[in-house]
């Protein structure tokens, strides 16, 4: 029995045919994955929203601010935009939780994000539990970062301002100093009234009327002539008038 042995030209066209079907599947896989669309990232969503409210808050002198988005649901899914923008909708109060709008023009898409912010500045607050009553020194008084959030009333940064100020009310241990609590002159002081300014001024004994820290304007009697003026709180025990 003779065998017959297949012709050159036949193994190379079966072979050539092989590697074209490979080829072929290796292109259309290639062309699938070409089209599956292109997703925005969720951490270019959250450093869009922390610029726009970085641009929007006002930050104090030597304040510091903390920025920090929400994250996105890791379910969401929006088209990519290659130029989102920002709002911050409605009147919104400029601290603590803020809502940002991002949107998309084309592809047309919008999506809310919530950033919290956290002010800190630097203030004097108790270096201890301090009572009521109490005449303020330097030992009393420490300097912290504390968030301006939950701040009300005028804070102080310097001590010289409110040492020898006596506390109206008590203060927790790390509490912040404030105005409304202080009087640098108290009522029923008795206080140095000076008028004038300069060669010219005239000073005169008073009681003061009113509480009052550094710059304040309280109501002081002039104990020599019974008038009531209003002068402003210079230091401990001691207020000036200008005319």
């Amino acid at each position: 029995m003779k065998l017959i042995k297949p012709k050159k030209h036949a193994l190379s066209q079966a072979l050539i045919g092989l590697l074209g079907a490979f080829f072929t599947l290796v292109s259309v896989s290639a062309a699938s994955a070409d089209t599956t669309p292109r997703l925005m990232p969720l951490d270019q969503l959250k450093s869009v929203a922390q610029a726009a409210v970085k641009e929007a808050v006002k930050v104090p002198v030597h304040g510091r601010i903390t920025i920090e988005a929400s994250d996105p649901d890791s379910r969401l899914r929006l088209p990519y935009c290659p130029d989102v923008q920002a709002s911050l909708p409605g009147n919104q109060s400029m601290d603590a939780n803020i809502t940002v709008k991002l949107f998309c023009e084309n592809p047309h898409w919008q999506f809310y994000l919530s950033v919290n912010t956290t002010i800190t500045v630097p203030m004097l607050v108790a270096s201890r539990a301090l009572p009521a009553g109490l005449v303020l020194d330097d030992s009393d008084l420490a300097q912290e970062w504390q968030s301006q959030n939950r701040l009300q009333g005028r804070i102080f940064t310097d001590k010289s301002v409110i040492t020898g100020a006596k506390l109206k009310r008590g203060v927790q241990a790390g509490a912040p100093i404030t105005a409304d609590n202080l009087c640098l002159v108290c009522r029923g002081d008795k206080v140095t009234l000076r008028a004038g300014a300069g060669a010219l001024s005239i000073t005169a004994m008073g009681t003061a009327l009113s509480d009052g820290t550094l710059g304040d304007t309280i109501r002081v009697r002039n104990l020599g002539s019974g008038r009531v003026v209003e002068a402003q709180v210079d230091a401990q025990g001691q207020v000036s008038v200008s005319y």
